[in-house]
């Protein structure tokens, strides 16, 4: 009974030993078998990203007009200008007439500006002529004061509104047989091809036109259109200039 308890307890233990071997055998063998775990990706790198600040230059400040190196206080203020100007003898209207007026104001720095219009008016014997369009002929005035010898004057640049206008006259001549519609830019074209012309008290050349500031003194100037224009336009066009107080 003794022999056969420790015979029993023996190989129970054995068992033990071969179970544990097992174990360890199997654990090693489930350790060697499992994957190695990835490695963890690096992350991108990003470059960095640069900002710069530029600063805006500053705004130049305008410097103010030169003070004149003469008194302007004779002609400062509110001045008109009265324009009538003719064309005449041209091949397609007997005579068309526009009235100028034009109201400018001269600052005490010598700069001067303002606006006018030339509102035209035709006349076509033996045709009954008409003024398809009523509406003036607008313009601005930019200018600045000179002096010439004791007098003081203005350096006037006429700016149309817009400088390719048509208008639009329409003669309908005897027994109403001849009806003509004429469309086109007559005024502009005419005055910017103008020769320079000097009166003395007075000039112009074109759209710049100069003038002596003395109230009630009067310019007369002419010129031939067809020479001017390069047969563009004909005709005898006479500008007379008068300035005066507002």
């Amino acid at each position: 009974m003794g022999t056969s308890g420790r015979t029993r307890r023996f190989i129970r233990g054995k068992a033990i030993v071969v179970m544990l071997v097992l174990l360890v055998v199997a654990l090693a063998a489930c350790a060697n078998s499992s994957s190695a775990p990835s490695p963890t990706p690096r992350p991108p790198t990003i470059p960095p990203v640069i900002t710069r600040i530029v600063t805006p230059a500053p705004t130049p400040t305008p410097l103010p007009p030169p003070t004149p190196a003469y008194d302007l206080s004779s002609v400062e203020g509110r001045w008109y200008l009265r324009a009538d100007i003719t064309i005449s003898s041209g091949s397609l209207i007997g005579e068309l007439r526009y009235s100028g007026a034009a109201d400018f104001t001269v600052s005490s720095d010598g700069s001067a500006a303002g606006t006018g219009t030339f509102s035209p008016a035709i006349s076509s014997p033996p045709c009954d002529a008409q003024v398809m369009d009523s509406a003036p002929l607008v313009f601005a005035v930019q200018s600045t004061a000179f002096a010439q010898g004791d007098a003081l004057g203005v350096d006037l640049l006429l700016v149309p509104v817009d400088p390719g206008e048509a208008e639009h006259y329409r003669l309908i001549c005897p027994n109403h047989a001849d009806v003509r519609d004429i469309q086109q830019p007559i005024l502009w074209p005419a005055l910017a091809a103008l020769p320079a012309q000097d009166a003395g008290g007075a000039a112009l050349d074109g759209l710049h036109w100069r003038l002596v500031l003395v109230t009630g003194q009067s310019h007369v100037f002419s010129a031939d259109l067809a020479a001017a224009t390069g047969g563009a336009l004909d005709g005898t066009l006479t500008i007379e200039l008068r300035a005066g107080r507002g």
